[in-house]
């Protein structure tokens, strides 16, 4: 799915589809599309395709491209939700800060992204990631001053793409 060597442009995306609060309709009846319900078809992660043109995009793609008339490297949905395509939850992003906008891991045991227990020091170890490097925050006896100091890391550097959960 190499989007930008398509010829996919902005006008041509208004003349086929209309856009309602994240979802795109067909404009003109077609055989097997409809104008009365959402085009395309859901993935198992929840990211919504449509066939067009004879290729399969994304649909946050043709979202963000009739809005702002180009396509970035990379978009985020701000909230994590991929079936949120409201233009408003879109974002151009980079790899990293996109990585930083990603939900706590399902491995995850202390309950708090970055945080986890170290056998050894008997204490709640705080790491975070920035500018490709991993940031050693320290040593916590209280889990709660481990989760502060990664809060107040992420707003600092993250900054709107912190996630702390």
């Amino acid at each position: 799915m190499d989007i930008k060597n398509s010829n996919l442009t902005q006008e041509l995306l208004h003349q086929n589809f209309r856009y309602e609060d994240g979802k795109l309709y067909w404009k003109f009846v077609h055989t097997g599309r409809r104008t009365d319900i959402e085009a395309g078809w859901h993935d198992n992660l929840g990211y919504r395709y449509i066939g067009f043109g004879r290729k399969t995009y994304r649909s946050y793609h043709l979202i963000y491209m009739m809005f702002h008339g180009y396509l970035p490297k990379l978009i985020d949905h701000k909230d994590g939700n991929p079936a949120n395509n409201r233009i408003e939850n879109l974002r151009e992003a980079s790899y990293e800060q996109n990585s930083w906008n990603q939900k706590k891991r399902c491995t995850n045991t202390s309950g708090i992204k970055g945080v986890c227990w170290s056998k050894k020091a008997q204490k709640w170890v705080a790491r975070c990631r920035f500018k490709e490097k991993d940031h050693y925050l320290g040593l916590f006896a209280e889990i709660e001053k481990a989760e502060q100091a990664l809060k107040d890391f992420r707003e600092e550097n993250h900054k709107e793409f912190a996630r702390h959960e």
